[in-house]
């Protein structure tokens, strides 16, 4: 079973520069797609994709961005941190400030594997967001993830 401790690399976790959503999901995308040797592009559209669906802002300044695609062998994920927040669409109205790419294989086998991951990853972020939020050094919630 995949978890966040599998998945991230430290090469995945960036202070995004973007202001708005589009830009902040492409530099998490490009960094994600760079350490797993993937096609930052074909990720950034697939991720563009599913958020054309239903916005993935999950409320109290929180983004899940994720998607599935048959591009890809194994799970990866990303985490983007933004200081001064970014529109996402998200149910509470709220700029989110700290987002989760999250990527994984588009076969039906794996879908079990994509949901629960899904689930850890929000439960991450809920639980972790105030100490990634406030860490001088983001690299740090590399560490945060591995004791999760």
């Amino acid at each position: 079973m995949p978890s966040i401790a599998t998945t991230i690399a430290p090469e995945r976790i960036v202070e995004l520069q973007a202001s708005g959503k589009r830009a902040a999901l492409a530099e998490l995308a490009a960094a994600v797609a760079a350490s797993a040797e993937l096609d930052g592009e074909a990720l950034l559209a697939t991720i563009l994709e599913r958020e054309e669906l239903s916005s993935t802002g999950i409320e109290d300044a929180l983004a899940l961005p994720h998607a599935r695609s048959p591009m890809l062998k194994t799970f990866v994920t990303g985490i983007g941190r933004c200081a001064d927040g970014i529109d996402f669409g998200s149910p509470d109205g709220q700029p989110v400030k700290l987002l989760l790419l999250l990527a994984g294989p588009g076969q039906a086998d794996r879908a079990p594997d994509y949901l629960k991951l899904l689930r850890s990853a929000t439960q991450f972020l809920r639980a972790n967001k105030e100490r990634i939020l406030e860490l001088e050094d983001l690299k740090m919630a590399y560490a945060l993830s591995q004791e999760f």
